[in-house]
């Protein structure tokens, strides 16, 4: 998969400094994945939340959201967002 919107990543980790491991983390397995559909990546990322058209990957223990737009077909994740659960329970990314 091909990765659009990492400076919101970097800019994060930037800021955040514990979540940069996972961040990359998340990066280095979406970059070799080839996923033809949500349950090809549901298998990859069991904890991942959707609000059409967005998907919500748990990452860093369950401690981070990181939102994306996923296009199978052209093979592309774009990062629209990453946050702390407690500011993405509130709601204000959407």
């Amino acid at each position: 998969m091909r990765i659009i919107g990492t400076a919101k990543l970097d800019e994060f980790a930037r800021r955040h400094a514990k979540a940069r491991k996972s961040l990359a983390n998340w990066e280095k397995v979406v970059r070799a994945a080839a996923w033809k559909n949500s349950e090809e990546m549901k298998r990859t990322f069991n904890s991942v939340d959707y609000d059409y058209p967005k998907t919500i990957f748990n990452i860093a223990g369950n401690n981070l959201r990181l939102i994306a737009l996923i296009d199978y077909n052209k093979q592309l994740v774009q990062v629209a967002g990453v946050m702390p659960h407690a500011e993405y329970d509130k709601e204000r990314w959407k």
